[in-house]
């Protein structure tokens, strides 16, 4: 959840791989890396990892909620502040749980969500979600190999929409026409043998066909048909 929600607040679809996603708690077992690994698209899962390297923490005192009772302690709280795990206060704060600080000797303050005012951001080339204790970074800088891989599976995502949309059975075999940007041919000719093994195709033709229609990938156009062989 908080993976997909990191991966919507920087605008990058689910498609696309990439390389890192770190997450906060270092209890999770092995297999269940695997798994966000798969679900996720991203090459690595790094548990137990520290947040405050990859997020930018605001969290201060609303000062026209505490100003008026507590207006002489209010460097005394941006000073305790500072002393908290940002994370920590924030998702307790966040939580509803609350997280009490000592201004003096017998005086107490809880900061909540009414009097401390919180905003988190992924630093650059990171985009960061949170919730309860768990705080998740996805590394969003896409490398030229990443930027191939997200052709390469958006052109097989495109082959079997449309040979599911024509009608075919799931063990026809097929033949496969492709012409346009050279971009995404080149990617389609490097990986011509993992898109027929995917897509049971039996051949690739670089070469327009009356039929083809043009399709979008990644926001670069190609002409595509398919039939069946």
């Amino acid at each position: 959840e908080l993976g997909r929600s990191a991966r919507n607040s920087a605008n990058i679809k689910n498609r696309q791989p990439l390389l890192k996603m770190l997450i906060s708690v270092d209890t999770l077992p092995e297999y269940y890396g695997n798994i966000i690994k798969e679900e996720l698209n991203v090459k690595e899962v790094e548990l137990g990892a520290e947040m405050s390297e990859y997020v930018n923490f605001d969290i201060k005192p609303n000062l026209p909620v505490l100003g008026k009772t507590y207006g002489k302690y209010i460097p005394k709280i941006k000073a305790e502040i500072a002393k908290i795990n940002p994370l920590d206060l924030a998702n307790k704060v966040k939580s509803g749980e609350g997280y009490v600080i000592m201004l003096d000797e017998d005086l107490e303050l809880e900061l909540n969500s009414e009097n401390v005012l919180i905003t988190m951001d992924g630093k650059e080339g990171y985009s960061f979600a949170g919730k309860g204790t768990i705080g998740v970074v996805l590394e969003t800088t896409i490398t030229e190999e990443l930027r191939k891989e997200g052709i390469l599976r958006e052109v097989l995502s495109k082959v079997q929409t449309t040979r599911k949309d024509s009608g075919f059975e799931v063990m026809d075999n097929i033949n496969i026409y492709v012409s346009g940007d050279e971009d995404v041919l080149s990617v389609i000719k490097a990986n011509e043998e993992q898109i027929k093994n995917d897509t049971l195709a039996l051949k690739v033709n670089y070469k327009e066909n009356e039929n083809a229609q043009e399709v979008s990938i990644n926001g670069q156009k190609i002409s595509m048909f398919i039939e069946k062989a």
